[in-house]
């Protein structure tokens, strides 16, 4: 549905974002190991109703949307 149809139908604004499409990787040792995840394929899996191993203890290293969105923690 384009923008203008959803201003059409009575909402005050429409606010379109694009985001990342491939990770940044970081380039140092151990970012492909076990229990590595890239935020966007981690936040993918987690959309498509998969539930990765992530341990109890868990670093999120980077920052901005992303992040806060890969480290928070789901209800339930």
């Amino acid at each position: 549905m384009p923008p203008e149809a959803l201003l059409e139908q009575g909402f005050d604004a429409v606010y379109v974002a694009c985001g990342f499409q491939d990770d940044a990787r970081l380039g140092i040792e151990g970012e492909e190991g076990h229990g590595v995840f890239s935020a966007l394929d981690l936040l993918a899996r987690v959309a498509k109703g998969e539930r990765p191993d992530l341990g109890s203890r868990v670093l999120v290293i980077g920052g901005g949307n992303t992040a806060m969105d890969t480290a928070e923690r789901p209800a339930g």
